[in-house]
């Protein structure tokens, strides 16, 4: 599809959250033969009946789906509203008068032609004389689009010939994008939940989920030396070494006597190899540990606090 940011792969069916584009449910397409073969509704298109099956879960809720011309049918129309969904979509045709159809031209050769269940009145916006309908329509048909372009701006995905590990990625990515979604809901107010932070969020949320695999690959003893520093460092990094070994840390007393310790003469870095012999006077703040630059991480004041 030349007009999506990734032009080539499997096609997913979503029904989206029009406000915050999450996620509602999905469907891939699985071919002509078979999406025929097992139709939602048997006197409905196959693009209606992707539209009817998306939104089973929502029928009885007086809710409305926005769909574009690809979707847009009238049989469809009156399928849902039976079940007491409208619909806003765009469509090319000009179908039967029980349904309001609205012509506008936006452009000087371009008219468009929308159906509608939504709205009974003609009625026109004040400040940009347009109909309330096409108003609606431009306000509600971003969702799917919008996750599709959050999905490709923060990926998981990998180069790979195998088809479950191209599902799993994209499983990944929407189940980011829905889980801050849900974050921002239940707390508006943190940093994590500004839109410039959607990269911090989801870098935060892979350090969780990699967090206890850590934990677990550390009490292995047969790990080679580079394994176990290389975890270390991620630990240091993590800023989660002074949870895990609390027990073990020095007090405080002691801890002011290696500082000034470690400020007179330089000490051995305590994951360098011992072949190496390198030697420092900086210590990690948490544990109180030789460190050499190598192994240290830099922060800002904000992400130190």
């Amino acid at each position: 599809m030349p007009s999506k940011p990734d032009k080539y792969g499997m096609k997913i069916f979503w029904a989206c959250d029009a406000a915050t584009n999450y996620p509602l449910r999905g469907s891939p397409y699985l071919g002509k033969e078979f999406s025929s073969a097992r139709p939602a509704e048997r006197n409905l298109s196959i693009a209606a009946n992707v539209v009817y099956a998306l939104t089973s879960d929502f029928q009885g809720t007086g809710r409305n789906v926005t769909c574009d011309n690809y979707f847009t049918d009238l049989k469809l129309a009156e399928s849902l509203a039976k079940t007491k969904l409208t619909v806003v979509g765009e469509s090319k045709f000009l179908f039967r008068h029980q349904t309001t159809l609205v012509s506008y031209q936006s452009k000087r050769q371009k008219n468009v032609i929308l159906l509608n269940t939504m709205h009974n009145e003609a009625d026109l916006s004040i400040e940009s004389k347009k109909p309330e309908i096409v108003l609606a329509y431009n306000k509600t048909k971003g969702g799917v689009d919008a996750m599709g372009q959050m999905a490709h701006a923060f990926t998981t995905k990998r180069k790979t010939k195998r088809w479950p590990l191209v599902m799993l990625f994209n499983i990944l990515d929407l189940a980011s994008i829905a889980s801050r979604v849900v974050f921002k809901l239940k707390y508006p107010v943190d940093t994590l939940s500004h839109e410039d932070n959607r990269q911090r969020f989801n870098i935060d949320v892979g350090r969780s989920l990699a967090f206890a695999h850590i934990v677990r690959r550390s009490s292995i003893t047969s790990l080679q030396n580079t394994v176990k520093q290389n975890i270390s460092t991620i630990l240091n990094y993590l800023q989660l070494e002074s949870k895990l070994k609390a027990s073990t840390s020095a007090p405080p007393a002691k801890k002011a006597k290696m500082d000034d310790k470690a400020g007179k003469k330089q000490t051995r870095c305590s994951l360098c190899p011992s072949k190496r012999g390198r030697k420092t006077k900086a210590t990690c703040s948490n544990c109180r540990r030789a460190i050499c630059g190598e192994h240290s991480v830099l922060f800002c004041p904000n992400c130190s606090a």
